[in-house]
């Protein structure tokens, strides 16, 4: 008789020890965010005859389910990101308030139309200074608080492409660790959940790709398994090595609109990203988005910063110059010049022999003298508009406190109650060619129509990706996660296979024993 059959029982033994440790190890961490559980997996063994089992934990990953989580992940942060911005470009829109873009405009044009009642009364003339200025204030407001957006994604830039810097030394890290690890035939799985989790949290700013492969045998007969990670489409991590990103601040700008020294992520060695989702395609795209092909067709900070600029422009060139350039040529023909209130005589100057040539608005509220520079070409005159934008948009020092420069008529310097004349000058608000989509107030609420469609989007977007992300999440867990129940289920049946195993030793004592006790 031969002692094989009491080795096959300790090995047993051995065997349902192991597996009540792996699955103690599970209901210990049932709590801990990001553990992956174990199974234990029995091998059948023969080693010089003799037979029997081992047991080894095996972690319940897929990475079929981790890509998912991954991706949607990058996806959802993505719309988080837009979503949150929105909201905030269309605050700056200030949409509807007491001092919003069509209240103030609203107020300037009353102005002008109470005016138009009595262009002698003092109080009319001082209201029109005030509600200028007001209007005026807004636009530069807006367009300061939207290059402060620009500004402030620009940092976000630099802060995101900081962190993914940091979790790429990290996995490259925890990579070489993995591999020293098993290489030897230590158990990596506190390492390996840690990795994943590092990847699932380097997936929130692009698109990440995991890539594990067999790079040969090693000299003890081990796989050379080696990692790599794909980020924005260039290999971040080789391995044990992180490549790094880094922030190069444009030389020229690539929109008249973009602020000074705004940041390209590239690679350390100049390579560019190829950005399909995540925070960080998303924080550059609502920096830099011109809703056109020529950048993004994202409408971001840009877009409507252009917006706005081109609101400012085209109301002062036509509130000052009569000038409407109906088909966008930048060629101003005879049906596109109207009197504007350069071709007004001013109350305070009842002795003059020519209009006042006043501007109204000007860049910066300087002097109509330092602005037109004594142009007399209406294309010329034109041009010089391009100057104009919601941030520089004031009025000239001329109007500025000096009610004697508002103006008085078109057709006589002493004709002080010239109403036509006031009503003349604002008659551009109602002209649906202005800015060859509409009339003023069109284009004002087309404007905050827009950011309110492209704020909602991207909310219902994000709450869609957001379920998404919980739905592959709940289908990882389903796999990987601990369940008390199961374990419970482990535990009484591993504890009768070691019940089974130390009975089988016990019998296999007592016959033993009472072999020696016959001999």
């Amino acid at each position: 008789m031969t002692f094989s059959g009491l080795n096959l029982a300790m090995r047993g033994l051995f065997a349902s020890q192991h597996a009540l440790n792996i699955t103690s190890q599970n209901v210990m961490n049932t709590s801990n965010k990001g553990y992956v559980r174990r199974t234990a997996e029995f091998t059948s063994i023969s080693t010089a005859g003799i037979k029997g089992v081992s047991v080894a934990p095996v972690r319940m990953r897929d990475r079929f389910l981790d890509s998912k989580v991954w991706n949607q992940n990058s996806v959802s942060n993505e719309w988080s990101t837009k979503n949150e911005y929105y909201e905030k470009i269309m605050n700056v829109l200030d949409e509807p308030t007491e001092y919003s873009i069509n209240v103030v405009k609203n107020e300037f044009f009353k102005a002008f139309e109470d005016l138009a009642k009595d262009p002698s009364n003092l109080s009319y003339r001082t209201a029109i200074n005030q509600k200028a200025y007001q209007f005026t204030d807004v636009l530069n407001t807006m367009a300061s608080q939207l290059e402060n957006l620009q500004y402030d994604l620009n940092e976000q830039v630099k802060v995101q492409t900081e962190a993914i810097n940091v979790l790429a030394s990290e996995i490259a890290d925890l990579n070489a660790l993995i591999y020293k690890t098993e290489i030897a035939g230590g158990d990596a799985s506190y390492s390996r959940d840690t990795f994943e989790n590092k990847i699932k949290e380097l997936s929130q700013y692009a698109n990440v790709e995991v890539i594990e492969e067999n790079r040969g045998t090693l000299i003890n007969g081990a796989k050379d398994m080696r990692v790599t990670v794909m980020f924005g489409g260039v290999v971040l991590v080789d391995h044990d090595h992180a490549r790094q990103l880094v922030c190069e601040k444009r030389i020229e700008k690539k929109n008249p609109e973009d602020i000074d020294g705004l940041y390209r992520v590239v690679t350390k060695e100049g390579s560019a990203l190829d950005l399909n989702t995540g925070s960080l395609k998303a924080t550059i795209e609502l920096r830099d988005g011109t809703g056109d092909s020529n950048g993004t067709w994202v409408k971001g900070v840009v877009y409507y910063e252009r917006e706005l600029n081109k609101f400012a422009r085209t109301f002062a060139k036509a509130f000052n110059e009569g000038i409407i350039d109906y088909n966008g040529d930048g060629v101003i023909t005879e049906d596109e010049k109207k009197n504007g209130y350069a071709d007004a005589y001013v109350y305070g100057d009842p002795e003059a022999t020519a209009p006042a040539g006043i501007r109204f608005f000007t860049p910066d509220g300087i002097s109509t003298e330092d602005f037109i520079n004594g142009e007399t070409d209406l294309d010329a005159i034109n041009a010089l508009y391009d100057q104009v934008t919601a941030k520089n948009i004031k009025m000239s020092v001329e109007l500025e406190n000096n009610t004697d420069n508002i103006i008085s008529s078109f057709i006589d310097p002493s004709y002080r109650t010239d109403t036509n004349s006031v009503l003349e000058l604002i008659s551009f608000r109602g002209d649906t060619n202005i800015f060859g989509t509409g009339d003023i107030d069109s284009f004002v609420e087309s404007m905050v129509t827009s950011i309110g469609l492209d704020a909602k989007t991207s909310q219902a977007l994000n709450n869609s990706h957001q379920s998404l992300l919980e739905q592959a999440e709940n289908n990882r867990s389903a796999y990987s996660d601990v369940s008390i129940d199961e374990e419970a289920t482990f535990l009484v049946m591993y504890q009768q296979m070691y019940k089974a195993c130390a009975k089988s030793i016990r019998t296999f004592q007592e016959i033993y024993q009472s072999l020696l006790a016959a001999v």
